[in-house]
């Protein structure tokens, strides 16, 4: 039996969070509010990307030391990844993202599994090939069936993904643990406070706030066409936050409606809570999510929300309409009726806010260590 002194000498349990890079997605941004959290803690962090790269490495905390796997491909980060187990052996890897997964379940097993890895689903898997175009994602729920009887455990962000993934990756839905995103901002009163150092919002017309990338997961362009249905019938403006490969379409549909006046694009921004907090409404229009994290931020910020009832998360997040309205997807008559009804009859601030604070990064983790079990910090 080991004596007190050399309990007392271990160090804290190791926990490698990976990913391919820092770009500002959802799943990137959570991993950054779970490894502060698990810091927090008492916890060792890694954070182990393929290229250290992205909009989100600025915001990286101090006391996460960051692995540079040095691969612009995932293939190439395989080798990499088996140097990395073999000689930092964590004690925990938490993957995210297909391909990814792929590649920290094979390279455990080629470093002789030294680490328990769990990777995790962000996106829906029937949707990622089919509806952005890239028909490579295709090929993720085979390399899953083959590798997710191999890993550790396998999470989900919602419970739809879980079942998505279940039955396209055929593997056990029982096996699949699902753990909504610590997705409430952390710091939220001192991130809201921040000043919004522009005209556009210094107005009485109502403010409807998107955020997310330009790209046609999200539906902008959907809103866009609900939102010109709305400021036909009342005053109101458009602010969208995000960047992507969309944004020159996006911005010719806006003028050719002649809403130039009355719609701006932000570009990406770091705290969009400040936003939030002055919008009269949040909309999130995508054809698909895996969880739907700015949801929850609105949610938080106590700002009315409206989502399409999209596959899979914001039904959840919403309680099924109970906390915001959930119009089908590419309906546009339908989102510009629900955005309408929701500036006309808001729900209480504080019953958004207990709702968006059910998804604390405290509480969060600490579903996430229940799951994943590694020794106390």
């Amino acid at each position: 039996m080991a004596s007190q002194s050399e309990v007392a000498a271990q160090p804290a349990p190791l926990i490698a969070l990976h990913i391919n890079s820092m770009a500002s997605g959802g799943a990137e941004k959570m991993r950054l509010v779970i490894a502060r959290e698990l810091l927090r803690r008492g916890y060792r962090v890694d954070l182990v990307l393929c290229q250290t790269k992205g909009e989100y490495m600025a915001q990286i905390p101090e006391g996460v030391r960051v692995v540079d796997l040095k691969a612009p491909r995932t293939v190439n980060s395989l080798l990499p990844m088996v140097k990395y187990l073999r000689e930092t052996r964590p004690d925990l890897m938490i993957s995210s993202l297909g391909y990814h997964n792929t590649v920290a379940v094979l390279a455990n097993r080629l470093a002789g599994k030294p680490t328990r890895v769990f990777v995790t689903q962000h996106n829906n898997l029937s949707s990622q090939s089919s509806q952005t175009g890239q028909a490579k994602l295709g090929l993720v729920p085979l390399l899953y069936r083959f590798v997710l009887p191999m890993a550790d455990g396998v999470l989900a962000v919602s419970k739809g993904i879980a079942d998505d993934m279940a039955k396209v990756a055929g593997f056990p839905r029982e096996r699949i643990n699902v753990l909504y995103n610590p997705a409430a901002p952390e710091n939220l009163e001192a991130q809201a406070a921040e000043p919004v150092d522009d005209p556009f919002f210094d107005t009485d017309e109502p403010v409807v706030l998107a955020i997310g990338r330009l790209h046609a997961q999200k539906g902008f362009d959907t809103l866009i066409a609900a939102f010109a249905e709305l400021a036909a019938r009342r005053p109101a403006r458009l602010a969208i936050c995000g960047v992507g490969a969309l944004e020159a379409p996006l911005k010719a549909q806006v003028q050719a409606l002649g809403l130039d006046d009355r719609v701006k694009f932000l570009g990406f921004q770091a705290n969009p809570a400040k936003y939030l907090r002055r919008a009269d409404l949040f909309v999130l229009s995508s054809r698909f999510e895996g969880f739907g994290n700015v949801l929850v931020e609105a949610l938080a910020c106590g700002t009315p929300t409206v989502s399409t009832d999209c596959p899979h998360g914001p039904a959840e997040i919403l309680d099924n309409g109970r906390y915001g309205l959930l119009p089908p997807v590419d309906d546009v008559s339908a989102l510009a009726k629900a955005m309408a009804d929701t500036l006309d009859n808001p729900l209480p601030s504080q019953l958004l806010v207990d709702r968006g604070l059910e998804f604390s990064p405290e509480k969060v983790v600490d579903r996430y260590l229940a799951v994943v079990r590694p020794r106390a910090a």
